[in-house]
């Protein structure tokens, strides 16, 4: 099965405590994701689309890769692993992939908001 997205992203940086918007960081992207039995391959694409963007949080444009191997159930827990373009990492889903728990060492910037 392929899923595809498509969005845009709003964003705010937090100013003197207080979350304030700033256009200059909003981007439009797209997942495509193909999804086997036992693998879900993603590549999520990111464009900053603002004429002021600054390249303070990144290339203008990014791609990143993530690969889900899905192991077998275990009960009520699907136990999934990760490789991605972020970093490795692991976690388990509902056999409906509704509520999920994911962890990766993610290779970001310092400026990221996360780090796992």
């Amino acid at each position: 099965m392929t899923l595809v997205w498509v969005g845009t992203g709003e964003c705010e940086r937090v100013v003197d405590g207080r979350w304030v918007r700033a256009p200059q960081f909003d981007y439009d992207f797209s997942v495509d994701q193909r999804r086997s039995k036992d693998r879900w391959d993603s590549v999520k694409s990111l464009r900053r689309r603002h004429p002021d963007y600054d390249g303070s949080a990144g290339e203008r444009t990014v791609t990143w890769f993530f690969q889900a191997e899905l192991k077998p159930a275990e009960g009520a827990r699907v136990p999934l692993e990760f490789a991605t373009s972020l970093g490795a990492g692991a976690g388990a889903t509902d056999p409906q992939f509704r509520r999920a728990t994911l962890e990766l060492e993610a290779n970001v910037s310092s400026m990221a908001p996360f780090d796992r």
